[in-house]
């Protein structure tokens, strides 16, 4: 039937529907494709990341021992912990303080003995007696170590303690007395002041 006659009766012609053509874009050959893991693995969140980083901060954990117990997070006890877990060694107040005064010049020497007062309280930092003059502070970790201190220079080097803690179980179990710590200093001279020593008239 043509357009013609239904004109001619009055009824509208009605155009056939247009055909719709969709064209899919083509994958560009040097677009990479995506990639996902294999079935059953699960990549690692960014949330646990961090948080595995934080667990294996010494600071957080130390300040998670002081929570706690109940104590505050002050500014000047988060710096002393801070200083004591970047320093190779051991530190004395004056040194801390130092140290504390170039990141908080409004840090003052008897903040910084209240603060190690309160942290050796706590348990999370250790009091070293390792000569007559001064006492040392280091952050008390995991580790079992022991100390060489040199009379002639102050040098004070850390060895591995495990044979001493070993040593100080078994003197304890031969008198029926449980360890629960060694700290062990031994007290001599170090190579070069026996070098130099050696070396005098």
């Amino acid at each position: 039937m043509t357009l013609a006659p239904l004109r001619a009766r009055g009824i509208p012609a009605v155009k056939p529907a247009a055909r719709m053509e969709m064209h899919l874009p083509c994958p560009d050959p040097h677009t990479p494709l995506t990639t996902f893991p294999p079935s059953g693995i699960i990549p690692p969140d960014e949330n646990d990341l961090q948080l595995q980083g934080t667990m294996n901060n010494p600071v957080t954990l130390h300040e998670q021992r002081l929570r706690a117990q109940g104590k505050r997070i002050t500014p000047q006890r988060r710096l002393v912990l801070d200083i004591l877990a970047q320093a190779h060694g051991h530190l004395d107040a004056g040194e801390i303080y130092e140290r504390g005064r170039r990141r908080d010049a409004r840090l003052s020497l008897s903040t910084v003995y209240r603060t190690l007062s309160v942290l050796k309280e706590a348990g999370v930092v250790r009091e070293l007696h390792l000569d007559g003059e001064h006492h040392h502070y280091e952050l008390d970790g995991q580790d079992e170590h022991s100390h060489l201190v040199c009379l002639g220079c102050g040098r004070v080097i850390e060895v591995d303690g495990d044979a001493f803690a070993q040593a100080a179980r078994q003197i304890g179990a031969a008198y029926g007395f449980e360890i629960a710590a060694a700290q062990v200093e031994l007290t001599g001279y170090c190579a070069d002041c026996r070098t130099q020593k050696e070396g005098d008239p």
